[in-house]
């Protein structure tokens, strides 16, 4: 049976329903709570998903270049780690591991801190006789 080329087919009912199904988000395996005990445990810092999918893509690049288990890319890779290697070896790549977070995630001044403003008092007379006037 022969039909024009330049007739347009009809989509299939598979491929509509294909077109509007929403995309699922993939879950990320490293729930918040292990990604700040992991990245940045002293520091009371929110952590959020950006957090967790870098410490994600973090681990599973270790995994990848030590060929480590892929089951270390979990909420278990602090206890894995201790399993897997002396406490040495899983204390350099902690320290590592919290180097690159702080490299990547600058800890950002709160707004309340308001010390960047001596540097600039300092330079400006006139601030500096208005804060003058006002010690006394």
């Amino acid at each position: 049976m022969w039909s024009s080329p330049l007739k347009e087919k009809k989509p299939t009912k598979a491929e509509v329903e294909a077109k509007e199904k929403p995309l699922k988000k993939k879950k990320c395996p490293i729930k918040v709570g292990t990604a700040k005990a992991i990245c940045d445990p002293e520091v009371k810092r929110d952590v959020g998903r950006d957090v967790c999918e870098w410490c994600e893509r973090w681990i599973e690049q270790l995994v990848r270049e030590r060929s480590f288990p892929p089951q270390m890319v979990s909420d278990d890779f602090l206890p894995m780690l201790s399993k897997l290697l002396p406490n040495d070896e899983a204390l350099a790549i902690l320290s590592q591991l919290r180097a690159d977070f702080k490299r990547h995630f600058p800890r950002k001044e709160s707004e309340d801190d308001l010390a960047w403003l001596t540097g600039i008092v300092e330079i400006d007379t006139v601030a500096k006789e208005w804060l003058r006037e006002l010690k006394e």
